[in-house]
This record gives structure tokens, sequence and C-alpha cells, in this order.
């Protein structure tokens, strides 16, 4: 969630949560998890005043396949990507 410069620190981020909170209850959803760059304090601070709780910090990983099948207009030419989390046990392609 991503709120204007003038547009913080007014309680819209809070009520847009709630909102999703209720809603992820009436699918039978349980948690809610969200990211955060490592170097975002404003963010890591409003994660917490909002009951988030910091449950592991990862590096991600990336390396450029170069297929030439899935290239994206306006991206930096490498195409596909691979994505790998380490100590999870997934791999997400």
């Amino acid at each position: 969630m991503v709120r204007a410069e003038g547009h913080r620190k007014r309680g819209i981020g809070k009520r847009l949560l709630a909102a999703a909170e209720d809603w992820a209850r009436g699918q039978g959803c349980v948690e809610m998890a969200s990211d955060a760059h490592i170097d975002n304090t404003l963010s890591l601070r409003a994660h917490e005043s909002l009951g988030f709780e910091v449950v592991e910090r990862a590096i991600l990983f990336r390396k450029a396949l170069g297929c030439g099948r899935c290239v994206i207009p306006g991206a930096d030419g490498f195409g596909c990507w691979m994505t790998v989390f380490y100590g999870s046990g997934r791999t997400v392609a």
C-alpha cells in the first residue's frame, strides 16, 4: 500500500487494512503477510504500528535466463526471471 505524501498520518491506510482484514477473515484466511524493503524504515514502522511482526529477513536473488519469449516492454530486456527462495525449499519460476 502506498500513499501520497500529503495523505499520510490520516488513518487511511489503517482503515484500508482493516477492511482488507475483514474481507480476508470472511474468505477463511487466518493471517496476512506483507513485504517491505529492508531499508524502508517508514514502511517498517508503519507495518509494526499496524500489528505486523517481522517473521524473517531475506536477500532476494535473480538470474536472467534470456529466453527471449517474454520480454516485457520497458523492462531491462532480460525476459524471464527465476526467483529462488533459499531456506524455504520453494522455487518459483
